[in-house]
């Protein structure tokens, strides 16, 4: 076939047919994004319907899950937990004697130094012992040895500290043979 169109309505013909084309492609991606914005909005809605149905779901069964004997439950476990905590703080502030007694027993005395009575009485503040130790040294030197053993000792091994050692100042007139007795208290952190 020939075409015998002068050049200007060839163009023409040309540039009409592209304009087609375009359009024909312009409204096939409009028609595309008005499609996809109305599947969009319909995912949108059925998701806001499901939140909706699910949220309606919870309440129920929250409503179903509060019931009295559930509630009276829960509150004697708060009563108990209470009771708990209680003793075990005052637990925590005890101090055994025995633990006084395996520091005694262990401490370093001189060879000349014997105890021969001990006292351990509690206080009215609670935490505080009262230990009183009575005893004999053959000579000054070993009771002052033992003075600066105890003196130096600073806390029990379970943690408990040492505090106003009292050595009484009449202990110090003998030279030899003193029957002494000693104070100190113990206190738990």
């Amino acid at each position: 076939m020939i075409n015998l169109l002068p050049e200007k309505e060839k163009e023409q013909l040309l540039r009409e047919k592209n304009i087609k084309l375009v359009l024909v492609l312009g409204n096939i991606v409009v028609i595309s994004l008005v499609y996809l914005i109305l599947v969009l909005f319909a995912l949108k809605f059925y998701i806001l319907e499901s939140l909706v149905s699910q949220d309606a779901v919870s309440n129920s069964a929250d409503q179903q899950s509060i019931n009295p004997e559930l509630v009276s439950l829960k509150e004697e476990i708060k009563t108990d937990n209470g009771y708990l905590i209680k003793a075990n703080n005052f637990y925590n502030k005890q101090i055994y004697f025995s633990d006084i007694l395996r520091f005694i027993s262990t401490m370093e005395r001189p060879a000349g130094l014997s105890l021969i009575d001990m006292t351990i009485q509690t206080t009215k503040e609670a935490g505080r012992v009262k230990v009183t130790l009575d005893g004999l040294s053959d000579t000054r030197e070993n009771l002052q040895t033992f003075k600066n053993t105890l003196e130096g000792e600073k806390a029990l091994p379970s943690g408990a500290k040492i505090q106003n050692v009292y050595f009484p100042p009449d202990i110090w007139i003998k030279a030899k043979n003193i029957n002494f007795y000693i104070t100190f208290e113990v206190l738990n952190q």
